[in-house]
C-alpha cells in the first residue's frame, strides 16, 4: 500500500503470508468457509517512509527510514 500524505512525505507498507494452504487441494472452498488459512510458515513486512522538502531551489534534502520483520 502505498500512501503520499503530503507532498513531501511517501509512505509504503507491504506483508506477505506464506502458508501450507496447498495441502488441503481440493478442499480450498471448505477450508476457507471454515477460516482455515493452513499453517502459517513465514510473515514478512516492509515498511519504508521518506521525507523530501523543498527548502530552496538549491536545497531538496530526502530524508529515508526503512524497516523489514520477517
Amino acid at each position: 500500500m502505498d500512501y503520499r500524505l503530503t507532498e513531501s512525505i511517501n509512505t509504503k507498507y507491504g506483508r506477505a503470508v506464506v502458508s501450507n494452504m496447498n495441502d488441503n487441494r481440493g478442499y480450498i472452498p471448505g477450508a476457507l468457509a471454515k477460516g482455515d488459512f493452513g499453517f502459517i510458515t513465514d510473515i514478512t513486512e516492509n515498511f519504508n517512509s521518506s521525507f523530501a522538502p523543498t527548502i530552496q531551489d538549491w536545497l531538496k534534502p530526502t530524508f529515508n527510514y526503512s524497516a523489514n520483520y520477517r
